[in-house]
């Protein structure tokens, strides 16, 4: 479903919001939308800080799986490649941190917010300062969902998208971190092999009887995961 089927042919001449891979889109959380343009051969991915939920405690507690977004206290965008895409301008000064040094002095009393695209800036920080073009504002205007059966569709999609993702990136991380502690294991039962030397069998198999069952529950638990990860889709499939 394209942005304009989503936003509906009244919005078509806003710049689409930039991708929001670990939760889905909002259009309706801001109004106000600064317009930026990556004129680079390389995506520009901003993880900007909007903190962590005040409830956090009861989620975790609720047995609810977490977002990235609640778990990190951070919201990322994505800006793909020679793109124009929006983000809500609460996060302009944490993507690039501008001083206007308009001669004019209108920006004066608050020479960081300043938003003329003729006054004269300069980027003294932020995520991207050198990667990154601002190009204006829009606004975007807010419909309930109840007036837009195709935003909420859409919505819903992308809700189920970013579940998905969350559980295959837990997945990978699992998948990981078992794989690595199976090669540990096994390194271990090489190295106590070697100093055991020719011990009999029943002193050896005692010796090391608790990598062995080490290594049988976590390739247990690798298979395990790799069963989950063939039901899980694939990343390539969550992005169509």
């Amino acid at each position: 479903m394209s942005e304009e089927e989503i936003l509906g042919t009244a919005r078509k001449d806003l710049v689409p919001a930039a991708e929001r891979p670990y939760a889905p889109v909002d259009h309706q959380e801001t109004v106000a939308e600064t317009i930026w343009h990556n004129p680079t051969e390389k995506d520009v991915v901003l993880d900007l800080y909007v903190g962590i939920p005040n409830n956090l405690r009861g989620l975790v507690r609720s047995g609810k799986r977490l977002t990235w977004e609640q778990r990190t206290g951070k919201r990322r965008y994505i800006i793909k490649a020679k793109s124009r895409r929006a983000i809500p301008s609460e996060f302009d000064m944490a993507i690039q941190h501008m001083q206007c040094q308009d001669p004019s002095g209108e920006c004066s009393q608050k020479p960081f917010e300043c938003k003329n695209r003729a006054h004269r800036r300069t980027i003294i920080g932020g995520l991207a300062p050198h990667t990154l073009v601002m190009e204006g504002l829009q606004h975007r205007p807010t419909v309930s969902d109840a007036l837009d059966d195709k935003y909420a569709a859409a919505q819903a999609h992308r809700e189920k998208v970013a579940e998905a993702l969350i559980a295959k990136s837990d997945n990978e991380v699992a998948l990981k971190d078992a794989t690595e502690e199976l090669r540990r294991l096994r390194e271990e039962i090489a190295r106590k092999e070697l100093q055991l030397g020719s011990v009999s069998e029943p002193v050896k198999e005692a010796a090391l009887s608790s990598e062995r069952s080490g290594v049988a529950a976590t390739s247990s638990q690798i298979h395990a995961l790799e069963e989950d990860a063939r039901r899980l889709p694939s990343r390539k499939a969550t992005k169509e």
